[in-house]
């Protein structure tokens, strides 16, 4: 079994915080409880843990970071970067988590063609 983080997060760790709340905020997910975040990070961390990072509870890990950026389709390091931002000025980019609607192109006539998925791959799970 692996180390968690059980530190008390101060500065730096309560800005990464921060900026998840940030990110939730923008994806309409203010729930404390972390079962959004359990679920789009497929089971990476248990419930009760995001729940604890973004209440503010508990530190981030270097991994968490990880699993949090790839989740959310963007480097460790512009996570990193985009929490300093928020903190520093009170903004930074909040990535849409989940794939848009327009990635199906249906034809007006169903018959005509079958659904296809969007040329562009996404990065951000959903």
């Amino acid at each position: 079994m692996g180390k968690k983080s059980h530190a008390t997060p101060t500065g730096f760790a309560t800005e990464l915080n921060a900026y998840l709340r940030h990110v939730l905020d923008a994806n309409g997910k203010q729930d404390l409880s972390g079962r959004w975040l359990a679920e789009v990070t497929d089971g990476a961390r248990a419930r009760d843990y995001w729940s604890a990072l973004v209440k503010d509870e508990r530190a981030m890990t270097s991994n968490d970071i990880d699993v949090l950026a790839e989740t959310f389709g963007m480097s460790a390091f512009d996570f990193v970067r985009n929490a300093r931002s928020l903190a520093s000025s009170g903004d930074a980019p909040a990535p849409i988590v989940g794939a848009p609607d327009e990635d199906w192109g249906i034809a007006e006539d169903p018959g005509d063609e079958l659904p296809q998925a969007a040329e562009t791959p996404r990065e951000p799970r959903a």
